[in-house]
């Protein structure tokens, strides 16, 4: 952690306060987040995560942005991943 950034260090101040169910970490240069409750065996299912750890931090919060829509979408089943309704439902109406 010695070798942290002031980027580095802003970055993980931020993720932590969004992400504040998981414990955030660098750890040997790679982004690390770890669930602060481990995920049913539901949410396992549903593709939820115990750990995750990507090369940096905006991939970081991509992936937790994923994880928040996967749990949600495991919570509740009528709740669609996200571009499930957008990118797909209805096309976007045609130019005369």
């Amino acid at each position: 952690m010695d070798d942290m950034t002031a980027r580095d260090r802003a970055h993980l101040k931020a993720l932590r306060s969004t992400f504040s169910d998981w414990r955030i970490e660098i750890v040997d240069g790679r982004w690390q987040a770890a669930r602060r409750t481990p995920p049913t065996p539901r949410h396992q299912e549903q593709g939820v995560a115990a750990v995750l750890t990507c090369e940096g931090p905006l991939d970081l919060a991509a992936a937790l942005t994923g994880q928040v829509a996967r749990t949600a979408a495991a919570r509740s089943p009528d709740i669609r991943l996200p571009c499930a309704t957008a990118c797909l439902e209805d096309p976007p109406p045609t130019a005369n």
